[in-house]
């Protein structure tokens, strides 16, 4: 069985970010700014919004997603998670400040609101967990996901 262990560490940046130069008061000989970031580009001008998400879903290995039997991952050191993405059926684990454990099985497909209480609030944070940790995928799985290369703005602290 295929399976992808994974903790939940997956930090995804589209930003690309250039700090301003502060004026400075120094002789002539110093090292000049260095050149602002630049958007990336390929042979035919800067990248679409297909290409950028094709690279990203790519580099993450999705293209191969329907191979993935099981995915195990960890959410804030709190929730332990298997998903079998192809059944739909998923386990969680957590363990309390107090040191209890917590163990629920379940089928996604099979949830209702007759479901026990147990197994909606599990879901509940399953969507929340999941979501975050396979982010990526959301940018090909979606179809209101945006990208775009925006004018550089002020930050809240002042910098570029």
């Amino acid at each position: 069985m295929k399976t992808i262990c994974m903790t939940l560490l997956i930090t995804l940046s589209l930003v690309t970010v250039a700090l301003a130069q502060a004026p400075t008061t120094q002789p002539a000989t110093t090292a000049p700014a260095p050149a602002p970031a630049t958007q990336p580009q390929n042979e035919d001008g800067p990248f679409t919004h297909e290409q950028i998400v094709d690279k990203i879903y790519t580099s993450y290995g999705f293209d191969r997603w329907d191979q993935v039997e099981t995915i195990r991952w960890t959410f804030a050191d709190k929730r332990h998670w298997e998903w079998s993405p192809k059944t739909n059926r998923v386990k969680m684990r957590s363990v309390d400040k107090n040191g209890n454990e917590t163990r629920v099985t379940y089928d996604r497909d099979e949830l209702t609101e007759d479901s026990p209480q147990e197994h909606i609030r599990t879901d509940r944070s399953f969507i929340n967990d999941s979501f975050w940790f396979l982010l990526p995928l959301h940018l090909q799985w979606s179809d209101d996901v945006i990208i775009e290369d925006g004018p550089t703005k002020l930050a809240p602290l002042g910098r570029v």
